[in-house]
């Protein structure tokens, strides 16, 4: 006695979930991609915009110049690390310069807390990395 079983249903099954959790992969990975692009757009976005106002000092003007190109700089730098990884090449990790980041951020928020009247106050005390994770 031989017994047949069709598979054949069944392997197209399983390739079709194949594809399905590939293109939901590729669904998240682009929903990512997009959040990690649009930080540094909008950041140089309203850097930019802040030069549209009237009375602006000119160290100011520079200030949001080089901020909005520091954005986009980001912004070629994520497309590359993008660009990389696709092709296979493996990055280095960055340092991250925290006071910098906090910078930045009092530099966005205190003119638009400005136009709508409120004062915004910014003091942060940084840790070094020796001073956090114990060593000396």
């Amino acid at each position: 006695m031989v017994l047949i079983h069709d598979v054949t249903r069944l392997h197209q099954l399983t390739r079709e979930l194949g594809q399905q959790q590939k293109l939901a992969a590729m669904g998240s990975m682009a929903a990512s991609l997009a959040h990690q692009l649009r930080t540094p757009l909008a950041t140089a976005m309203l850097y930019t915009a802040n030069l549209r106002q009237e009375g602006l000092k000119p160290e100011d003007r520079l200030r949001f110049i080089d901020k909005s190109l520091a954005g986009m700089k980001a912004l070629e730098g994520l497309i590359q690390n993008m660009l990389g990884f696709v092709r296979g090449q493996v990055s280095s990790r960055e340092v991250l310069d925290v006071t910098a980041m906090v910078e930045d951020i009092c530099a966005v928020m205190a003119p638009q807390c400005h136009e709508k009247g409120l004062v915004f106050d910014c003091a942060v005390q940084l840790l070094s990395v020796r001073e956090c994770d114990g060593r000396s």
